[in-house]
């Protein structure tokens, strides 16, 4: 038995898991004493059965127990709960909502899984890219829900399992409690060398992954439908991946963006103070690379009216920061008076001589007289 003390991230998950347990376990008696179906029950009750084996490995710190079976029972629930539900209120969010919180489970079993399946294994790194998509899925399940039943309490009754979903996915993905790793340059592992006895060519180290720094570049019009038409999502994703860029912002510490992001996703208003600072550390950057920039105070009162405005501008700063200096001319007063005397009898004589035309001629003087 592994007998390594539980990283923090994996306690804080597994008494959540408890707690969440303990509450599907009131529901489950709730709904025997109001006579539900067996179905539902049965989806209540694997539910909780998913709850404690999740709780049980992570504070027994023993990921080879086939971890994926929790999730996997969550997304068992979650798909006889879509099909058995009865639909009130606005039943077509209802019935996206289900299918959110569905989609977010399958995710995470999927997430669970590549580390134990052969043909899953190949794709890990996809998962240490996009881990908190299960937290994102399940967020936007429980507006869908706060929508069908047109009451703010479908969206705060879901505020445990939205945290749930974005904590179990951040221990399956990172055990060890680093989701950084993917915005901080890791060293390359190397092979252990292997003695090569005489006459046999030395052999190639085996290929290995690097995770990759993203260097803020992003195609406008992608980045615009993106923010219109995934509710969301690829906001949450995008303020993860310029939390991380924006570190490098001199004058600033340094932000880590899963804790930027759940601010943002959890805390009422968070996410207008995150893009001044965003937009702030922007200006910064785009003042050393000598680029016009002032969205600090724009951000700020574009993020009260019109929230999709910040992360347009600040993205289409980030592409200019990635652009090529253009280049510097040279005037008459950095070069030396015999050396522009010289270039400009050349290219006269190149003018009398028919090689150039005068247009010709005309332009490259003014160029080096700066005119």
């Amino acid at each position: 038995m592994n007998h390594r003390s539980v990283a923090p991230v994996p306690l804080i998950t597994a008494i959540l898991l408890c707690l969440a347990a303990l509450t599907q376990l009131t529901s489950l008696a709730r709904g025997l004493m109001a006579g539900q179906s067996f179905l539902a029950s049965f989806s209540d009750l694997v539910t909780f059965a998913a709850y404690v084996f999740f709780a049980v490995v992570l504070f027994l710190n023993r990921r080879d127990m086939l971890l994926y079976l929790a999730p996997a029972g969550l997304a068992l629930a979650a798909a006889i709960q879509l099909a058995t539900a009865s639909y009130t209120g606005v039943w077509a969010a209802h019935i996206l909502s289900n299918l959110c919180f569905f989609l977010a489970a399958l995710v995470l079993t999927a997430w669970a899984a590549c580390p134990y399946v052969e043909a899953l294994k190949k794709h890990q790194p996809v998962t240490e890219t996009l881990w908190f998509l299960p937290g994102i899925l399940a967020f936007v399940a429980a507006l869908l829900a706060t929508l069908a039943y047109m009451h703010v309490m479908a969206f705060l009754s879901n505020i445990l399992v939205v945290g749930l979903y974005f904590l179990m996915a951040l221990t399956v993905v990172f055990p060890d409690g680093n989701p950084m790793q993917d915005l901080e340059p890791q060293p390359a592992p190397t092979e252990p060398s292997v003695p090569v006895a005489e006459g046999e060519e030395p052999r190639e180290p085996l290929p290995t992954w690097q995770p990759k720094v993203w260097d803020g570049r992003c195609d406008m019009l992608k980045h615009i439908l993106l923010l219109l038409f995934t509710f969301g999502v690829w906001y949450a994703i995008w303020i993860y991946r310029t939390t991380g860029f924006l570190n490098d912002t001199r004058d600033f510490s340094d932000r880590n963006p899963t804790n930027q992001l759940l601010l943002c996703i959890f805390v009422p208003f968070y996410l207008i103070y995150w893009v001044y600072q965003s937009a702030r550390r922007t200006d910064v950057q785009a003042a050393d690379l000598g680029i016009p920039c002032d969205l600090g105070v724009l951000c700020l009162v574009m993020a009260f009216f019109v929230p999709l405005l910040p992360p347009i501008l600040m993205q289409d700063k980030f592409n200019r920061f990635s652009e090529p200096a253009p280049p510097v001319r040279t005037a008459a007063r950095d070069l030396p008076p015999q050396e522009l005397s010289a270039l400009l009898r050349t290219y006269k004589e190149l003018q009398e001589e028919g090689l150039i035309s005068p247009e010709d001629y005309e332009a490259k003087k003014n160029q080096l007289l700066n005119l």
